[in-house]
């Protein structure tokens, strides 16, 4: 969908945090576990209870206000949202509506070359809510299969001795989130895309959420409406809640900006609701009627205190917030001399980059372009995910003993590596990146890899098959290139051997490719590649090839 300037988008990103217990209580805030088995009186609401506030939680929801640019507020308030929901024990929600945790800000986008700004309304934190599980029974077994206490999953509503049965989890219940709302200054679903990748990317940078949408860690709430014709001011907005994917955030506003401007060219008015999106229909359904601030009879929560942050506090936390992506792309561009684009595809996840440049500072020292002293510590600090910006301004603080000259193009090899070589391994396992790096092929191991290749002691093909050897195999990889015989061929006069027999058997191709057919001078270098069993330089054959036929 084209971008236009009669939509008008807003978000409200809701993101776990990990914080080690709940926002409110001591119950562990782990994702999983048995249903209703993290939960005390305090989380589920029962007389008597007082929370007491996550001083954990707070430093996250700090984190994030200030990777966002936005003014945190020394004093900001709790206030009870009162609604009635089956996953909500209290029957009220305890949030932050008159003074929240933070204010303003805003998020660069880059979206088709073009610049854009998304500004940033508020941030505060509050609680989750339960979960509640629609299923349905068969004589007294939850559709899945399992017991009812396990959690079921939804089967055909015609089977026999079926009923329907909603059931409660309360192990969400009391988990910390914080609530990024933006303006709505988005104008298209290609820009909601790239602002919610840009936050999602953000979030998990800083540490604070697992941001596993799959799961939940990470949700949306989005508002759409039309400009009005002539003054450009907002129409009537409708939300559609808990989107829960990229993929299904872009359905759901394409689906609705539709809907919204059908009714408005044929002279309707939108209706100002609240939809569910559906899946499986893909359409937005009408949940309820909009509400506003007052349906919720927000009152001051009497069991908590204001929220007071003095400068102190803010400036110790902005003095160990992590590097950020766009810090972190930059960086790898002047430190390495990497391309934009390489950079931009190395952060896109934290545990890339890092494996990146863990990788690349084990490659000097194999390589013997930077001084032990440089590469121990460099390795060991880059390996940590946190990186905050203290432990940064120690790292490769000696960049000119690196030989300069050889910097890029081997960060650029290593780039490759890490995102194409093992980046198809690890898509094709389904074993997640960090999981590698931290068993199968550390970032050490990885190194004598590309350092193989790098000197010429194994050509590409055979570099491959190394890689998924180290993987596989506890074995060195010296020992590995001697099982699997795979050092190189560089020998000149053992490929013009090789490339005398070939030439002998393949007379036509010869004359044809004397006669101009260029082509066919690849598939000479195949066949003596295959007479080498692949170890042969290919960059060798070649040349022997040109000079024993005379050709250019």
């Amino acid at each position: 969908m084209r971008v236009t300037n009669d939509v008008a988008i807003g978000f409200e990103i809701h993101a776990q945090l990990a914080t080690a217990t709940k926002i409110f209580c001591a119950c562990a805030n782990e994702p999983g576990g048995r249903p209703n088995s993290r939960v005390c009186p305090v989380c589920l609401g029962l007389p008597g209870a007082l929370p007491v506030l996550n001083r954990e939680a707070v430093e996250l929801g700090m984190r994030v206000a200030l990777a966002l640019g936005s003014d945190i507020t020394t004093r900001s308030s709790f206030s009870r949202k009162n609604y009635f929901y089956p996953d909500l024990p209290k029957g009220y929600q305890i949030t932050q509506h008159w003074t929240t945790l933070a204010s303003g800000g805003h998020v660069e986008l880059d979206v088709e070359g073009t610049k854009k700004r998304i500004r940033i309304r508020g941030i505060h934190i509050e609680e989750d809510a339960g979960k509640t599980v629609h299923t349905l029974h068969i004589d007294g077994v939850c559709g899945s299969g399992k017991s009812c206490d396990s959690g079921g999953t939804s089967v055909s509503s015609g089977a026999h001795g079926s009923s329907a049965a909603g059931l409660v989890d309360m192990n969400r219940c009391g988990v910390p989130l914080v609530e990024i709302v933006s303006d709505p200054d988005i104008s298209s679903p290609e820009e909601a895309d790239a602002y919610l990748r840009k936050v999602h990317q953000i979030l998990i940078y800083l540490g604070v959420t697992a941001g596993e949408l799959h799961q939940g860690n990470v949700r949306f709430d989005t508002n759409v409406s039309i400009r009005n014709a002539g003054d450009g001011s907002l129409g009537t907005p409708c939300e559609i809640k808990n989107l829960n994917s990229f993929k299904a955030v872009g359905k759901a506003l394409s689906f609705e900006i539709e809907r919204q401007r059908r009714i408005l060219d044929a002279g309707g008015a939108v209706e100002h609701e609240t939809l569910l999106w559906d899946e499986r229909a893909e359409r937005a359904l009408p949940m309820r009627s909009k509400e506003k601030a007052c349906d919720y009879r927000y009152f001051p929560e009497p069991d908590l205190g204001d929220l007071v942050i003095g400068d102190d506090w803010i400036d110790r936390v902005r003095r160990y917030m992590p590097e950020l992506p766009d810090e972190h792309a930059l960086r790898l561009r002047k430190w390495y001399g990497l391309r934009e684009y390489t950079a931009r595809v190395l952060t896109a996840e934290p545990a890339m980059a890092t494996y990146f440049e863990d990788t690349l500072a084990n490659l000097l020292h194999a390589l013997g372009e930077v001084p032990d002293r440089i590469v121990d510590p460099a390795a060991r600090l880059l390996a940590v995910p946190f990186k905050t910006r203290e432990k940064m301004s120690v790292v490769f603080s000696e960049m000119e003993d690196i030989n300069p000259g050889r910097l890029p193009e081997l960060a650029e090899v290593t780039a490759n590596w890490v995102t194409v070589m093992v980046g198809a391994w690890v898509n094709e396992s389904g074993v997640d990146l960090e999981t590698l790096a931290l068993s199968r092929l550390p970032a050490a191991r990885l190194a004598l890899v590309i350092a193989a290749r790098v000197r010429g002691t194994v050509n590409e093909p055979a570099a491959k098959r190394l890689l998924v050897a180290a993987i596989d195999s506890s074995e060195s990889v010296e020992e590995l290139l001697e099982r699997l015989d795979l050092t190189q061929v560089t020998d000149s006069a053992a490929i013009e051997t090789l490339v005398a027999d070939v030439l002998f058997l393949h007379p036509a191709e010869v004359e044809r490719l004397r006669a101009g057919e260029g082509k066919l001078l690849r598939f000479l270098v195949g066949q003596v590649m295959k007479r080498s069993g692949g170890k042969a330089d290919p960059v060798i054959v070649n040349d022997v090839l040109v000079r024993l036929l005379g050709i250019e």
